[in-house]
């Protein structure tokens, strides 16, 4: 979790600030969605990208409850929870639950992420369960 003053990065936490949407890049040689932003495609190598707003919906692949604060900031958080989600579009991706929804995600939950400030000044995207969704 965090933002980045990283200049690849930036428009990945724009997205999630500003819009409240799910941005990643994909590849203009091969289409692949990548996720950590990078500067090269992981798959072709290609150096070009564009930024491409994803539904933000995935399922989660496992979570789990941290009792130790791994940044000293985040004390005030502990216990808490982290999500391992796949995406729809395919990226999976670390976060946490949304601050209404700290407990209770299961395997195969369906999620979508919505922006939340869980630390002042630092908007990340959490996920929160979409109800009305049933993992495919």
């Amino acid at each position: 979790m965090g933002t980045s003053d990283d200049d690849v990065a930036a428009p990945f936490w724009a997205a999630v600030r500003d819009r409240g949407v799910l941005a990643m890049q994909r590849c203009l040689a091969c289409a692949h969605i990548r996720y950590p932003v990078s500067a090269v495609c992981p798959r072709c190598l290609h150096d070009g990208y564009e930024w491409q707003d994803l539904s933000g919906r995935g399922t989660v692949l496992s979570s789990v409850t941290f009792h130790r604060a791994y940044r000293p900031e985040w004390a005030g958080l502990v216990p808490y929870d982290v999500l391992f989600v796949e995406l729809d579009e395919g990226p999976r991706m670390f976060s946490a639950p949304a601050p209404d929804h700290r407990a209770g995600f299961a395997v195969g939950q369906r999620v979508r992420v919505v922006p939340a400030e869980l630390l002042p000044g630092e908007v990340v995207p959490c996920f929160e369960r979409a109800e009305s969704e049933v993992a495919g």
